[in-house]
């Protein structure tokens, strides 16, 4: 019996592992949308007909640092949705919100493409003008980043700027490669 038990448990251990592999390789296991305890408040809800509303992440000015802070907005019920929430984004935040702008007004969304998860941005030029530094343009790129990850068929982003692959924004963060959800830049009054 117990030959027979050993290569079994082995076997299964095995499959497991395989599974377990495939899982988190290909995207199908999405870690942030079970979470309460970092999604308090800011999940992504489709609303009626007359529109639909988004989280967009916009800064938040703190007595010592900066954050995002994930804000409930409703776009048109036209069009793609995450094109949508980009847009949204880019024109800035509710005047009475007491939040910033990152980009400028001008900043376009030149195309969206979404394969196994991952959301291909295009932007134009004006994504790259930003008057920040390192932390400013982390909270930028985790802007968009964490606008497009709370859509349930996106898990990271790929950043181009006018077509043309690039290694940052402004000069400090590496947007090279897909980027996923970051939750260091949320306002902690929220976690």
């Amino acid at each position: 019996m117990r030959r027979f038990t050993t290569p079994v448990i082995i076997l299964s251990l095995v499959i497991i592992g395989i599974a377990g592999f495939l899982i988190g390789r290909t995207g199908l296991f999405h870690p942030m949308s079970n979470n309460a305890s970092t999604n308090k408040g800011n999940q992504i809800i489709q609303a009626n007909s007359g529109g639909r509303e988004v989280v967009l992440f916009f800064l938040k000015p703190a007595p010592v640092d900066f954050y995002l802070k994930p804000v409930l907005q409703r776009v048109k019920n036209e069009g793609d949705i995450h094109v949508q929430a980009l847009e949204a984004l880019f024109a800035g935040p509710p005047e009475q919100s007491k939040l910033l702008a990152i980009f400028p007004k001008d900043t376009k969304v030149l195309g969206l493409d979404i394969k196994h998860g991952v959301a291909y941005v295009n932007l134009n030029q004006k994504a790259t003008q930003l008057n920040v530094g390192s932390s400013g343009e982390e909270l930028a790129v985790a802007s968009i980043v964490n606008t497009l990850t709370k859509f349930p068929d996106v898990f990271q982003v790929k950043i181009v700027i006018e077509g043309k692959e690039t290694e940052s924004l402004a000069g400090h963060v590496d947007i090279s490669g897909p980027l996923r959800y970051n939750d260091q830049v949320i306002d902690p009054e929220l976690l």
